[in-house]
């Protein structure tokens, strides 16, 4: 999971560890989102997680499949 190595800090020592304790975070913080009712809670939070990951990267590893929005003329 990229981003969650874009989190962590540069002076950090172990960085895996480091990345394990934010995806351990984050599968916390989904499961207590199933337990307050704000997520379905069939779901395993690690596979939320997962396909989260998977829809937030899908487009940013081929930016040029859409066609780029035109710039707006410099102003005089």
């Amino acid at each position: 999971m990229s981003w969650g190595q874009l989190e962590l800090d540069a002076g950090d020592s172990l960085p895996h560890d480091t990345f394990r304790e934010s995806v351990a975070s984050k599968i916390e913080q989904l499961r207590e989102a199933q337990e307050a009712g704000q997520l379905e809670a069939p779901w395993d939070p690690v596979d939320i997680l997962v396909l989260v990951h998977q829809i937030a990267t899908a487009w940013a590893a081929q930016p040029d499949l859409l066609p780029r929005p035109a710039r707006a003329a410099p102003r005089s």
